[in-house]
């Protein structure tokens, strides 16, 4: 008998640990919800960017570079719209989390200058998207006839961009965290209101 009542109190507490982790959830959500919202639109945003025009001189098989002059332009952070269309809020356990395409990372943090390149294979499609969205035009640098978009074109194209990664970096757009102190400036309020509420109900039951 006592045995009896003690899972079943044990039960209870089960239950009531699962239905409060839910509650918690459905208040964790619209917060969530506007999160990735926020990441979307900062995405979209046009912002003054750096870049750079640079001049190489081929070492046998490597490039040495000889000069660099940086320009700056006005221009968001989408290419594709990938990465911004596969931005979405997830609630689990009591906790929010964002999902996208894993080279977010890179625009979020950026990438430190004078390290290793990334490999030309990981920009080729990047380089073919971002070329088309930004009607880029390929041209033989002696001639400046535009160059056909093919595989070769591409391949050249990606290669360069990973060179240049390799020396400047990419600069950082912490676009995930300046969206969460967006998101909390606007919900902390009500959300700590809710929070709040709840569990002083759960004390009264």
């Amino acid at each position: 008998m006592e045995c009896s009542v003690e899972s079943k109190h044990i039960e209870r507490q089960r239950n009531g640990r699962v239905l409060l982790m839910s509650e918690i959830n459905k208040i964790l959500f619209p917060f969530a919800e506007e999160w990735a919202r926020r990441i979307r639109l900062n995405l979209g945003v046009v912002r003054k960017r750096k870049g750079y025009r640079n001049t190489w001189k081929k070492n046998g098989t490597s490039w040495i570079l000889t000069g660099s002059k940086v320009r700056f332009f006005k221009s968001n952070s989408v290419a594709s719209g990938n990465l911004q269309k596969s931005v979405k809020a997830k609630v689990s356990k009591g906790t929010i989390s964002i999902v996208e395409k894993a080279y977010g990372e890179y625009v979020e943090k950026g990438r430190m200058p004078n390290g290793k390149r990334p490999p030309s294979q990981a920009l080729d499609y990047f380089a073919n998207g971002y070329t088309k969205m930004k009607r880029i035009l390929a041209r033989d640098l002696k001639t400046g006839q535009v160059l056909p978009n093919s595989k070769s074109t591409r391949s050249s194209q990606a290669f360069l961009m990973a060179r240049s990664i390799g020396v400047h970096g990419i600069e950082p757009y912490p676009y995930k965290a300046k969206a969460f102190q967006e998101t909390w400036s606007k919900r902390k309020p009500e959300f700590t209101k809710a929070l709040i509420k709840h569990f002083k109900n759960g004390l009264n039951d």
